[in-house]
């Protein structure tokens, strides 16, 4: 009797209505991972099963929903790190633009520096970070995010406008080779968790 009701319901003029203002609310994506269409309504609660507000049911895609009823280990709304050792410039007339290392857009916002200062193999190394303010601390290197091994590392978050990645440009001096890489972390809805 319960799954002819909500068969019923699901055929409803009024679910119909209630799908449709989700549509329009996102845009036609997926509203927990924000890359993929949108494909489901689904229910964040049944408390209000048959007269749900619309802050009940969320777009998802076909992967994010499989992801919500334990039918997938895979998480399309989780971040994605990796490493690359690409520098993108734009080279215009009268300077070079640094690109997003992940979708090559010219407009990103360096939005930390951190520099790590340490004597070379020492186990501690002094952390700087200048964000809004500055702080420093004492700390184990092992765990620090120093991206040398061995002495000083420098790194530089930024986030980009074109896909709202955060990546960390990576300087590293070694018997004076300097080395650069990205860490990038990449998710549509990222830049407002981290």
């Amino acid at each position: 009797m319960a799954d002819e009701k909500r068969l019923a319901y699901y055929c409803s003029r009024e679910w119909s209505l209630k799908k449709k203002a989700i549509h329009a609310r996102s845009g036609g994506m997926c509203e927990r991972c924000d890359e993929n269409k949108g494909e489901a309504v689904h229910h964040k609660t049944y408390a209000r099963l048959y007269n749900e507000d619309l802050e009940d049911l969320i777009h998802l895609c076909n992967k994010c929903h499989d992801f919500q009823h334990g039918n997938s280990d895979f998480d399309p709304a989780a971040p994605v790190t990796y490493e690359t050792d690409q520098i993108k410039i734009k080279h215009g007339l009268d300077q070079s633009v640094l690109c997003c290392p992940h979708c090559n857009h010219d407009y990103i916002h360096s939005e930390k520096v951190i520099t790590y200062e340490r004597n070379e193999d020492e186990e501690y190394v002094n952390k700087t970070t200048v964000d809004c303010e500055t702080t420093t601390e004492k700390i184990l290197n092992e765990g620090s995010g120093n991206p040398s091994k061995r002495r000083h590392g420098l790194t530089i978050q930024f986030w980009c406008e074109g896909c709202t990645a955060i990546s960390k440009l990576h300087i590293v001096q070694h018997k004076g080779i300097t080395y650069l890489n990205w860490t990038i972390t990449t998710h549509a809805n990222l830049r407002n968790k981290l």
